[in-house]
């Protein structure tokens, strides 16, 4: 007995292009009878969309040329400006530039960015002179002035320079004292900081002598001792030499000229 088994073989497939030009013509005929908004907000869609992709590159260089323009614009403005506020220091005059209001007669200058205290830049000025490294820290003695109230913020100044030229001298610099405070040898005294030392002997000589007595002349009996008594008012004068030197350079900032000793006979 023999068993037929019989497969079937399928047909051969064939792939009809459904994608006529005449297809896409009768869909495209349909749709506009049907849907004629949705068809012109579809063409305006595919017409922005196209226009963005090419103008993109030249919409986003001009965007960039604008921004430096900008930033060159600025930067030029505040060149001016900083050359307008150096040049009325430098030149001594009184006037009002873009709306900042200054005046050369006062102690400080305003401008846009706070204050410019002219007494700092006569310091700055002054220790530039004599080369020393108090230049730094010509703010710090005016704050001590300041804070402190010392009518004569240049005398302590003006002893660094006539005691050490400005730490200049021996071991000044390393113990950060410019002003022999404590005496020689030993005694002398060692600080942290220059700015600390500046507090402190401003704040010891307002309270040992107040303002009253805050002048070379009437502070040298104790400051410098009786090794200064054979030379007269030698210490003195030269301390008052340096107060003058001050006044000189603060001149040119129209600061008025104070606390200078014009007679050691009185």
């Amino acid at each position: 007995m023999k068993i037929r088994i019989r497969i079937k073989t399928p047909k051969k497939i064939c792939f009809k292009n459904t994608f006529s030009f005449d297809s896409i013509k009768n869909w495209y005929i349909n749709f506009k009878h049907k849907y004629p908004n949705r068809l012109y907000l579809t063409i305006i869609t595919i017409i922005i969309v196209t226009l963005t992709i090419i103008l993109r590159p030249h919409i986003l260089n001009l965007l960039s040329q604008g921004d430096l323009k900008a930033q060159s614009s600025n930067s030029i403005t505040d060149d001016i400006e900083k050359q307008s506020i150096e040049a009325l220091i430098s030149e001594n005059y009184n006037e009002n530039i873009q709306g900042i209001s200054t005046s050369l007669n006062n102690e400080k200058i305003q401008s846009d960015v706070g204050f410019v205290d002219l007494r700092v830049l006569t310091l700055e000025d002054f220790f530039n002179h004599y080369g020393s490294s108090l230049a730094e820290y010509s703010d710090d003695f005016i704050e001590a002035a300041d804070k402190y109230n010392v009518n004569n913020w240049q005398l302590i100044p003006a002893i660094a320079i006539a005691e050490t030229n400005g730490c200049q001298t021996g071991l000044s610099y390393k113990q950060k004292n410019c002003w022999g405070w404590g005496g020689a040898g030993d005694n002398r005294w060692e600080f942290n900081s220059f700015d600390e030392a500046i507090d402190f002997i401003t704040r010891s000589m307002i309270n040992g002598y107040g303002n009253d007595r805050m002048n070379a002349k009437d502070i040298q009996n104790t400051y410098c001792g009786p090794s200064c008594a054979p030379y007269g008012w030698k210490w003195a004068r030269g301390v008052n030499h340096y107060v003058i030197i001050i006044n000189d350079f603060g001149e040119k900032y129209g600061l008025t000229r104070t606390n200078e000793i014009y007679n050691f006979n009185e």
